[in-house]
């Protein structure tokens, strides 16, 4: 009938998240053997320093029992350590691959950005105290062109400098 289909659907379903769960958790129990630690005792799990902790004293006794778990005065023991230390020394010594950067290509594109911007910044600031320089010496010489005598002649010296700066420009470009 329906109801069985359905009933035996439902099943099938269940079965196969309880197995997709088993396979995760033992993904898990795999990966953190390897990095040294106990499955579910990892560095998010409080850790209690006496017996007594928050549970019961049948608890404190059973985490204080547990290798890997910090003992009743909250220290490992030598042997421990000394495991956790050569451990750490052969997962150092082998040879990583180096991980593809994703984003790599992303930043070095923004870092261009970044310059050309800023190469731009410092060419239009150059270009204004270039035309502020230009501006300053046409004023110069406008005023030294328009100074006159008192019957209203130019000034002759002002003249001839300015004739012979106009010289020395031509020749040097």
């Amino acid at each position: 009938t329906v109801q069985t289909k359905s009933l035996r659907r439902y099943r099938k379903r269940q079965e196969q998240r309880f197995a997709h769960k088993a396979s995760a958790l033992r993904d898990y129990k795999k990966a953190m053997k390897k990095e040294g630690y106990e499955a579910g005792r990892g560095a998010g799990r409080k850790r209690y320093r006496d017996n007594k902790g928050i549970g019961s004293d049948e608890e404190g006794r059973r985490r204080a029992d547990v290798p890997g778990a910090p003992s009743a005065a909250g220290a490992y023991d030598e042997e421990e350590a000394q495991s956790d230390e050569g451990e750490r020394n052969n997962h150092r010594s082998k040879r990583r691959r180096k991980k593809i950067d994703p984003m790599a290509d992303i930043r070095r594109k923004a870092e261009e950005k970044r310059e050309e911007r800023s190469r731009i910044v410092e060419e239009r600031e150059q270009k204004k105290k270039a035309d502020v320089s230009k501006e300053r010496q046409r004023k110069k010489n406008y005023r030294s062109k328009q100074k006159r005598t008192r019957k209203g002649q130019p000034i002759m010296g002002d003249m001839i400098k300015g004739m012979l700066e106009k010289l020395q420009n031509d020749a040097d470009n």
